[in-house]
């Protein structure tokens, strides 16, 4: 569903929500590559067009801010506007306001998911698919 532009703004954009650490970065375990599936064939019309809206918004405020598009600013310029759009969101939520009708929240909520969905992002949160044994509760039980 996306082009190459908005594809690489998608992977640029989720690098910023979750960079290289210990941990792999979200374009490593493939998040853009997830983003892509979801818009093409999860999301509805209206979200579809919410997310294709935001990254020619954040391409546009580049363009307004810096004089170049979101691609060919500098990592410190793209963290920039990102952290803009965080704070926004971060606003909105204290307000109330429905955020789901908004880029960053679905941007974010999609980087998150297609993360820690993957093998990489489970072995990061330490998550074991086959629990350890069942210990019940051995306070309070029958004297």
């Amino acid at each position: 569903a996306l082009d190459a532009r908005q594809l690489e703004i998608v992977r640029t954009v989720a690098d910023l929500i979750l960079p290289s650490t210990d941990t792999p970065s979200a374009s490593e375990v493939g998040v853009h590559q997830f983003i892509d599936v979801m818009v093409s064939e999860w999301l509805d019309a209206e979200e579809v067009d919410l997310m294709l809206a935001g990254l020619e918004n954040l391409d546009g405020e580049a363009t307004t801010q810096f004089g170049r598009s979101f691609l060919e600013c500098d990592v410190t310029q793209q963290t920039q506007l990102v952290n803009a759009l965080d704070l926004e969101l971060e606003r909105l939520r204290d307000t109330d306001a429905d955020v789901d009708e908004t880029f960053f929240h679905w941007m974010k909520r999609l980087t998150l998911t297609g993360y820690f969905t993957s093998e990489e992002g489970m072995a990061a949160l330490e998550y074991r698919r086959i629990p350890g044994a069942f210990e019940g509760c051995v306070v309070g039980g029958p004297a």
